[in-house]
């Protein structure tokens, strides 16, 4: 538990306002001139390997295929898992065959595509652990296309405001688009093979269940992709108190229902086919590229020409 409130208070001052710092609880003020000074370190990190790469003491590879990098420069939740799906798709759906390297391989890259969430963006635009920046804003630089995750979330007029902050940040033909997660529909826990550990893609129809279903039903939802040991633990420690939650609500309405992600359920599936008494949920969704603005024909258009005029002997 001191483990899951120290991530909370961390999580919490990246994530707040330089003017509202003094409005922070009394803990999380005791911890800012702690990772103040680690993110002073970490800063001189960057600066260390940023020169080992420039003075050539570490080496980048050139990899025989087009190489596509899809990056954040914030923590998690920034919609890195589901544009790689969306990739591997497109690429499948060209009669190729995409390889996924799940690592932070020192490989060339091709294409660069950046995410930004809609939602939180660059929190108090601090580096780690004093805020969520993995790296400085002037890295955005380098992105050859840069994605508004989580677009539909937020208002219209946020995601112009967004969209004017990072043309601040971009160079000047470096295009923005936009993109939203689409739900499509649940998979029932109850009916997926216990041994099965992966989400796979053939499922029977007795297993799916449409959209609607939720509807008037009570639904707790429960989400930790952001933290998965972290939300491992949470749960384990706490699903007494979630089976308790859950019938306290059975009955009030006419279906109970537990919702989770599929990243969720693949990194922690043991614990929720022991949930018993109410339906175990697994949202399916997909990324889409919104269409408003030509953001579609835009993002579509870049990774072909791209590929298309990409050179193994370019460096």
């Amino acid at each position: 538990m001191i483990k899951e409130r120290l991530r909370q208070a961390i999580s919490g001052i990246a994530y707040t306002r330089i003017e509202n710092r003094g409005k922070l609880p009394l803990f999380e003020r005791f911890l800012l001139p702690i990772l103040g000074l680690g993110s002073l370190v970490y800063r001189f990190l960057l600066f260390t390997r940023c020169k080992l790469y420039e003075w050539n003491v570490v080496s980048s590879v050139r990899l025989p295929v087009p190489v596509l990098s899809v990056g954040n420069i914030t923590w998690g939740g920034n919609g890195k898992t589901p544009m790689v799906e969306y990739l591997a798709r497109c690429i499948l759906h060209a009669d190729m065959c995409p390889l996924i390297l799940t690592r932070h391989w020192r490989v060339i890259r091709d294409i660069e595509i950046l995410m930004v969430n809609a939602v939180t963006l660059f929190g108090n635009g601090e580096l780690i652990p004093y805020g969520p920046l993995r790296e400085p804003l002037d890295a955005l630089y380098r992105a050859d296309i840069v994605v508004i995750h989580n677009a539909s979330l937020v208002t219209d007029q946020q995601v112009e405001l967004i969209m004017h902050r990072l043309k601040l940040l971009l160079s000047p033909d470096t295009p923005v688009v936009c993109s939203q997660m689409v739900p499509h529909f649940f998979l029932r826990v109850s009916s997926i093979p216990l041994n099965l550990k992966e989400i796979i893609s053939d499922w029977l129809p007795e297993q799916l269940v449409e959209l609607e279903a939720i509807k008037d039903a009570t639904v707790l939802c429960i989400s930790g992709i952001g933290c998965p040991e972290c939300f491992f633990l949470t749960i384990k420690q706490d699903l007494v108190k979630v089976q308790r939650k859950v019938n306290d609500l059975h009955g009030k309405r006419s279906r109970t229902f537990v919702v989770l992600t599929e990243k969720d359920y693949a990194r922690s599936w043991e614990i929720f086919v022991g949930l018993h008494g109410v339906d175990v949920l697994v949202l399916h969704s997909t990324l889409e590229v919104m269409k408003n603005s030509g953001g579609l024909n835009t993002f579509n258009a870049l990774i072909s020409k791209k590929l298309l005029c990409w050179d193994p002997l370019v460096k």
